[in-house]
């Protein structure tokens, strides 16, 4: 049978019309609902440049100098309760001229900032944006750790042991539920309000300046040059009765300059030191990376004059953060290699100097490995053999430079230059329409990175080799530990041995805090989750165990740690800030604290391959991090460390934001529905 064939009956001209006009009211409305969309957005980016927004950026940039530059100068009564003059100073500064929590003379920046943000959202929502303005879309991991800090803390100071030390903190350490949740909100004014490159080398440069002025302090009095008079003020004739036994900075606690003593002054230069590091890594000016060299030397001597082991650690790790970063070009691998000879050199200066004083001004360390860095005899070869490789490489790339011809177009360019002074093209289209970001992009050489293939499989590479370098370190510090390496792999070494002695007994100080928390706990399960509150570790002594105490109080008077009328001992905090954060406020704020900086060192290290900045923010706040794990938290490192955080996560949000949407793949119908049909 033959089929028979169907006839189309066409549509009549009514209907075809009628679908018409409907699919063209469709489009209609779809093109205004985008042009809506697009003037909210249009909105909502015209209220960073706004009235309240420019406030509130010349109020932060304004605090940022004080906490940055002035705070680390800043002096009291020389050394006497310097602690305690710091965070006064941060107080002042960041709350206001304070009596008491209740009662306040001169606002603060803080107090400022907060009237000047709800002017910004009355602003944003007379506007119609306030919606697309503080979306929750747009905040990112690091953003909700810190919220998730915020709320854990308020919610261990209601239940804290101690309420009266929980608003502002342990005498002398200061690090109450006040300062914690001053911190995470100037992050958040940071991270969303500064979120320009040029803030950031704003904040360099007020970095470079107290660095200068601190770091040469701190040179001069390791040499015994008392140049401020710091020292007579603090312990008067200091110098003729023990300049001849001993050196002076020895006597008095380790307090070499205005930041603090030796630990405080090693936690903020973990901080600063990555910012001198980048004008030589990542800016092309010659002027820039000439004060990158002077400062990168300051850094570098200031770190080994502080004579702190973790101040060494932290170096370590900033440096090998900048190295894997490195593999982005040839040039930037170039400059890491002038850094480090800067760095050897700069430590081979000590050395000279040392060798021209006296006996009695000599320098003298307590850790074996900056002594080793200044007066190893191998440290004078291998900056030697630095500099010469520095030097033959620079001259085989001028002499490639030199031999490498131009284009007809560059050498046409450079004719009409020499001869009428006019600018190539390409210098026309370069210099039009530049802003100030655009200048201090130009400045710092923010180029794309290279896409050698040599350069790609050395960056992976390096990052295999770092890994199992790292992984291979901890087995063999486990192995050397238990005893069970063989005679000639073994070492004594204390930085190699995990005992009680290890990091100046802060081995035997974490034992010991452990311990107690797990008594605490078993006697009250809630403290795992809330803790005992803000800067409430101390309390944690009060129900050692007789055989714990026993061996506290051994300790105790090895450490010189005060012991009470009662007979008990306390500290004010475990020597490490990521377990005191576990003890005074609980297990899940331990995790989102922690989280929320390894957030941003992980995601700027990401980043680093087409943003160089992103590069000297993960090295700082990673070295920050490993230093804090054998030191503690203190208002000289802790304020600066959360500027940075902000800046983290600004930078990382800026670049999400600039990323291209990929384009949505069209949906296309089966087969067999278009066959059917």
């Amino acid at each position: 049978m033959s089929k028979k064939k169907t006839k189309k009956i066409p549509k009549p001209a009514s209907i075809e019309s009628k679908e018409l006009a409907k699919k063209r009211q469709e489009e209609g409305r779809e093109r205004k609902r985008l042009a809506a969309e697009q003037e909210l957005r249009d909105k909502a980016a015209a209220m960073s440049v706004s009235l309240p927004a420019k406030v509130i950026r010349w109020a932060l940039l304004a605090y940022l100098f004080i906490i940055l530059t002035l705070s680390p100068m800043y002096v009291q009564n020389a050394f006497n309760d310097i602690g305690t003059a710091k965070f006064t100073f941060f107080r002042s500064v960041t709350f206001g001229l304070v009596e008491d929590p209740f009662t306040m003379r001169i606002p603060g920046f803080l107090p400022v900032l907060i009237a000047l943000w709800v002017w910004y959202a009355v602003v944003a929502w007379k506007k119609g944006v306030f919606r697309q303005v503080f979306s929750p879309k747009k905040l990112i991991i690091t953003d909700w750790l810190v919220i998730a800090f915020m709320a854990l803390t308020v919610i261990s100071t209601i239940f804290a042991v101690s309420p009266t030390v929980t608003l502002w903190g342990f005498p002398g350490w200061f690090m109450g539920m006040a300062p914690l949740l001053a911190f995470c909100l100037i992050y958040f004014f940071v991270s969303r309000f500064l979120r320009d490159k040029c803030y950031l080398y704003f904040a360099i440069g007020c970095g470079m300046i107290s660095l200068l002025y601190t770091g040469i302090i701190a040179i001069l009095n390791r040499f015994s040059i008392d140049i401020m008079g710091i020292y007579e003020v603090t312990w008067p004739g200091i110098f003729e009765k023990t300049l001849k036994r001993t050196q002076v900075s020895y006597l008095t606690g380790g307090f070499l300059t205005t930041v603090g003593n030796q630990s405080w002054y090693a936690t903020w230069l973990v901080l600063v030191v990555p910012m001198a590091i980048y004008l030589m890594w990542g800016f092309r000016k010659w002027w820039v990376r000439l004060l990158g060299v002077i400062c990168t030397a300051v850094g570098a001597m200031t770190l080994i004059v502080a004579d702190s082991g973790n101040g060494i650690i932290g170096l370590a790790l900033m440096l090998l953060i900048f190295f894997l970063c490195s593999f982005r070009s040839w040039e930037n691998l170039l400059r890491f290699l002038e850094v480090i000879a800067v760095m050897l050199s700069s430590w081979q200066l000590l050395r000279i100097i040392d060798m021209t004083r006296t006996k009695g001004y000599q320098l003298q360390f307590g850790e074996s490995l900056p002594d080793y860095l200044v007066h190893g005899s191998l440290m004078p070869w291998l900056t030697l053999a630095v500099l010469l490789v520095l030097a033959f490489i620079l001259w085989k790339t001028k002499s490639a430079g030199k031999k490498t011809p131009r284009t007809a177009a560059a050498r046409q360019d450079a004719s009409r230059v020499k001869n009428t002074g006019a600018p190539s093209p390409q210098e026309v289209n370069a210099s039009a329409g530049t802003n100030g970001a655009q200048i201090t992009d130009a400045m710092a050489g923010s180029d794309a990175p290279h896409t050698d293939p040599l350069l790609t499989k050395l960056r992976r590479g390096s990052r295999i080799a770092t890994l199992a370098a790292v992984c291979l370190f901890a087995l063999y510090l486990a192995l050397n530990t238990a005893g069970v390496l063989p005679k000639p792999l073994s070492s004594s070494s204390k930085y190699l041995v995990l005992d009680r002695n290890w990091g100046h007994y802060r081995a035997w100080i974490w034992e010991v805090s452990v311990r107690s928390f797990a008594e605490t706990i078993a006697k009250d399960p809630l403290r795992l989750w809330i803790g005992m509150g803000p800067d409430n570790y101390y309390l944690i002594f009060n129900d050692l165990s007789e055989a714990m105490n026993v061996d506290w109080m051994e300790l105790a008077e090895e450490l010189g740690v005060e012991i009470t009328e009662s007979g008990s001992t306390y500290l004010s905090n475990a020597h490490n800030e990521w377990l005191n954060v576990l003890f005074n406020m609980g297990l899940p704020a331990a995790i989102v604290y922690l989280g929320a900086f390894l957030s941003v060192v992980i995601g700027c290290f990401r980043r680093a391959l087409k943003e160089p900045l992103a590069a000297m923010l993960s090295a700082a706040i990673a070295a920050y991090i490993v230093n804090t794990a054998v030191s503690y938290q203190q208002i000289n490192g802790a304020a600066p460390s959360f500027i940075l955080l902000g800046f983290g996560a600004g930078l990382m949000a800026s670049i999400a934001a600039a990323r291209k949407p990929k384009p949505k793949k069209e949906k296309t119908q089966p087969a067999h529905v278009t066959q059917g049909a």
